[in-house]
């Protein structure tokens, strides 16, 4: 059975149509994304979709269709998260995609997302055989955390500290280079928000997992600086991380794309508070390192779908 499984991100849209092979792992076969800022102006009290972001929203997911349509997928779903859950009109874009292209269109709860990651992270060989693990999946809008335990997930959280959300609030011109009462107010927002909400999900571990783009363009800047290959650098340690963060935080954004290539100009402006987010949860946890994945939310829709066709039905 495919499943393609279309995911409508703060910064990205995307894509990944997926199947098991006879050995019960879960194989992409396709996958295609769009850079879109959907979450601008997320941090504002009541934040709302301009007509001309729903429409962009559309001709994307009609694209990402029109490309998963090419494998033929036996189900095709389309979720949203912190951006839907958020802004105040994500009805109309609900209403129009239900309406154009005769699919429903999911906006998952917080709790139902990190879930789903945690179903995703699970179908993943070389996370499943480590049995007890936390992870996080951090996003544009929101910061999903999981704690597993003999394969289960066991606790979960979803908090506003998301990218694109942290960059709105703590930096007035998140092009620029950041100042230090940024940084500082920044990282206190982190704690708080972790130390009120993540304490039991995120107390101290011997492994941390983590999924997201931002970890994937992080994974891909320490690789190219260890001169090692992409595929050999999956646990990304807690000092090569600081050494990043140290030298992009007196970057402006073009100083950033300049001197790291891997990462795109889409993402340039977020990526410092991403990394202040994963310094500040291994911090929290102890943990001197940190293992990327790529079997992310998608991977947990396609999971759920796959072993019940009629699970958001």
């Amino acid at each position: 059975m495919k499943v393609a499984v279309l995911d409508i991100g703060s910064n990205t849209a995307k894509a990944l149509v997926v199947q098991k092979n006879n050995s019960e792992n879960f194989i992409s076969i396709g996958e295609k994304s769009f850079s879109m800022r959907l979450l601008s102006g997320l941090a504002q009290k009541n934040p709302v979709f301009s007509f001309r972001v729903i429409e962009d929203v559309i001709d994307v997911i009609g694209k990402l269709i029109q490309f998963s349509s090419i494998h033929s997928p036996s189900v095709t779903c389309i979720v949203g998260t912190e951006a839907l859950r958020r802004m105040k009109n994500s009805t109309d874009l609900v209403l129009r995609i239900k309406k154009k292209f005769s699919v429903d269109l999911q906006v998952l709860s917080g709790e139902s997302e990190a879930y789903l990651v945690a179903q995703g992270l699970l179908t993943d060989p070389a996370i499943i055989q480590l049995k007890s693990f936390s992870a996080i999946d951090i996003g544009g809008g929101s910061l999903e955390g999981i704690k597993v335990n003999n394969g289960l997930c066991e606790e979960r959280f979803s908090l506003a500290l998301g990218a694109v959300v942290l960059a709105e609030r703590f930096f007035s011109n998140i092009t620029n280079c950041l100042t230090a009462s940024g940084i500082n107010n920044l990282k206190k927002e982190i704690r708080s928000n972790l130390q009120k909400n993540g304490t039991s999900v995120l107390e101290p571990t011997r492994t941390l997992v983590g999924t997201g783009g931002s970890l994937v363009f992080l994974r891909r800047i320490i690789s190219t600086i260890n001169n090692n290959k992409f595929e050999d650098e999956n646990i990304l340690e807690f000092d090569s991380i600081e050494k990043v963060t140290q030298m992009i935080s007196v970057m402006d954004v073009r100083a950033r794309i300049t001197a790291f290539p891997e990462l795109p100009e889409d993402r340039a402006d977020i990526f410092p508070a991403a990394l202040f987010v994963i310094l500040e949860i291994m911090k929290f946890t102890n943990c001197k390192s940190i293992t990327h994945s790529f079997h992310n939310l998608r991977y947990g829709v396609a999971s759920k779908i796959i072993s019940n066709p009629e699970y958001f039905d």
